[in-house]
């Protein structure tokens, strides 16, 4: 029986026939021994055809078809068939750079749960050419050489007092039997997945460890026609409040001197909404009143003053 692979790299894909080929060959070009699992959400452009392509090609890869169900949905089947020692979730349209063994190696020396790298922006416009930025490491002492150690527990208290945001579960690798035993999912049909998801790798065992390698490899591409962060709707307004809501739950299970830091990263949440509702016409701002008045009113007020305010002269025109 061939030795299983070290990693498995999953990919939700809906129609970025644009940007797959870069993401596949970034994957394929990496050293270690791998699967890839690429799950097919439905899409209605060529991206199905060029992983029929290579399929043919690289045994490596296994293609699962669903229709559109959403990420979410995608990413939990990736895991339910990944056999590798470590998961690694890739949005379609990014791509890694570099070999991320020294990085999966480091991690696997101290016995880590979780393993984070390094990441950049690839912002685009029209009159330009690409353009990088970098995301700021999450954890004070990585820089250069030096790699950081935590609990899950210390790196979220970490993420509030730096006033930092929730790392995105793609630059980030996550040992499969660590999600397996605590039983780890994302949630489905609902927006801002990746949240909950990573709260609960972070604090579903207070053993857990996380480990930040000061290594740049994992490129997210901004600024394209599919990027979620483009939405207006109010189905994304409303699916942001429902996932506030599964945080604030999740919240109450754990001690009580982490909930600051749970708070912190709803209020990101919070500020995400209203820079999408300040956008809105008085129409489209009256049809959620509503949900603000009934349910969240009293909490954004008592937690987050300065917010409210923005959130009561909205409501209140």
């Amino acid at each position: 029986m061939p030795n299983k692979p070290k990693i498995t790299f999953i990919i939700p894909v809906y129609n970025s026939a644009l940007y797959l080929e870069e993401c596949l060959n970034s994957l394929l070009n990496q050293s270690i021994h791998k699967e890839i699992i690429i799950i097919d959400d439905g899409s209605s452009d060529s991206s199905l055809s060029i992983i029929l392509e290579y399929q043919q090609k690289h045994p490596e890869i296994l293609l699962i078809k669903q229709p559109n169900q959403g990420a979410a949905t995608a990413k939990n089947k990736g895991i339910a068939l990944a056999t590798g020692e470590f998961i690694s979730f890739i949005d379609s349209d990014d791509f890694l750079i570099g070999d991320i063994s020294p990085v999966l190696h480091f991690g696997e020396a101290n016995n880590c749960e979780l393993i984070k790298f390094g990441s950049v922006w690839q912002n685009y416009d029209i009159h330009q050419n690409h353009k990088y930025s970098q995301i700021p490491y999450l954890f004070s002492g990585t820089n250069g050489s030096n790699a950081t150690l935590l609990t899950g527990y210390e790196a979220l208290l970490e993420i509030e007092r730096r006033r930092y945001w929730i790392p995105g579960c793609c630059w980030t690798l996550i040992k499969r039997e660590y999600i397996e035993k605590h039983k780890i999912c994302f949630q489905e049909n609902i927006i801002a997945e990746d949240q909950l998801f990573y709260l609960q790798l972070l604090t579903k065992s207070a053993k857990c460890q996380i480990i930040e390698v000061p290594a740049i490899h994992y490129v997210y591409r901004r600024g394209h026609v599919n990027s979620i962060s483009d939405r207006l709707d109010k189905k994304y307004i409303e699916e942001h409040f429902d996932m506030i809501e599964l945080i604030l739950e999740y919240m109450h299970t754990l001690p009580e001197y982490l909930h600051r830091s749970f708070l912190f990263i709803i209020r990101n949440l919070l500020w995400t909404t209203l820079s999408i509702i300040q956008r809105w016409d008085a129409m489209q701002i009256e049809s959620l009143e509503y949900l603000y008045l009934n349910k969240w009113q009293i909490f954004i007020k008592e937690n987050y003053f300065d917010l409210f305010e923005h959130f009561d002269n909205l409501f209140r025109k």
